[in-house]
């Protein structure tokens, strides 16, 4: 890692490796063959699957079975993708970076970052940067799926007072919502093998948080 000055400048030269050198799509989801792409993408219709039983109960039929059945359909693709996606990412793993010094992702990752760091991996750099990196952490990224669960409340009191005459509202906004939400989880499974997508800033504290404790217990080990 090329010197740089100033934590600001420090910090985006770790968030720009980790956006590109670190992401999923070019270390995992580009070392997936043609058919474990084609059954990791399968589970993705079925996700939203529960947005049209939503819209027929709401708008259509009324009907609870479809409504019901869909909704376990959902969550069972759901299940499905993160289970598949765990199975095929430990088959990469094994076939391209398992080694004796990476044993599983988590080290690999480790391994990778810290020789990104180089001659910058100190104790005193790591504490600079867990503190930056957790500030920042807790901004936007950290809040956007609460944001969302917590707009739906919001939602209906607002338009329990100031939409209340317009008939349907509430249910339209309850589609769109439960809609909202399953295309959510869709995107959060898609997206990183389509392009380099990440909360950036927590990526980085975890890293570096799990560096810091991995060289402090090392330091204690070699101890007398």
């Amino acid at each position: 890692m090329e010197t740089i000055s100033g934590i600001n400048n420090e910090a985006k030269a770790i968030l720009e490796y980790i956006a590109n050198d670190l992401s999923w799509r070019k270390l995992f989801f580009s070392k997936f063959s043609t058919w474990q792409k084609f059954s990791f993408f399968l589970p993705a219709p079925f996700i939203c699957l529960p947005i049209y039983g939503t819209y027929s109960l709401l708008f259509k039929e009324s009907s609870y079975f479809l409504f019901i059945i869909f909704a376990i359909i959902g969550i069972i693709s759901i299940w499905t993708f993160a289970k598949q996606k765990t199975i095929i990412e430990k088959k990469v793993f094994e076939k391209y970076y398992l080694s004796e010094s990476c044993k599983n992702i988590l080290e690999f990752y480790l391994e990778k970052f810290s020789s990104f760091l180089g001659e910058q991996n100190t104790a005193e750099n790591r504490a600079l940067w867990i503190k930056y990196f957790k500030k920042k952490s807790n901004s936007l990224e950290s809040w956007i799926i609460p944001l969302a669960f917590g707009f739906s409340p919001i939602g209906f009191g607002l338009s329990e007072q100031f939409i209340e005459p317009l008939k349907n509202y509430e249910l339209y906004f309850m589609w769109a919502y439960i809609s909202f939400m399953f295309l959510l989880v869709a995107f959060a499974f898609i997206l990183p093998s389509i392009i380099d997508i990440k909360f950036k800033y927590g990526e980085a504290f975890k890293l570096i948080s799990e560096l810091e404790k991995r060289m402090t217990k090392e330091l204690l080990l070699q101890a007398p």
